[in-house]
């Protein structure tokens, strides 16, 4: 779990800074469709969310994401 919470919050980081309206549209909207019976399966940015509150970081990983250096020390050490 450690190799994919240090891929994946990186990854965060970049694709919010990112000015590719493709992929802000797939951050930032909410499917649409018919949803399959059950729990509904945990979407990736509650993950991140997540992620980022283990590590000691607020709650809002958006605003932290905006400072390139600052997330990246994040990611590495978690946050102060």
């Amino acid at each position: 779990m450690e190799v994919i919470r240090s891929r994946r919050l990186p990854w965060a980081g970049h694709a919010w800074r990112s000015q590719n309206p493709l992929l802000n549209a797939v951050i930032e909207q909410n499917p649409v469709g018919k949803r399959p019976l059950g729990r509904p399966r945990m979407r990736w940015e509650a993950v991140v969310k997540k992620d980022v509150e283990q590590l000691g970081g607020c709650s809002n990983w958006r605003n932290l994401a905006l400072d390139r250096e600052g997330w990246k020390l994040g990611c590495e050490t978690g946050w102060p």
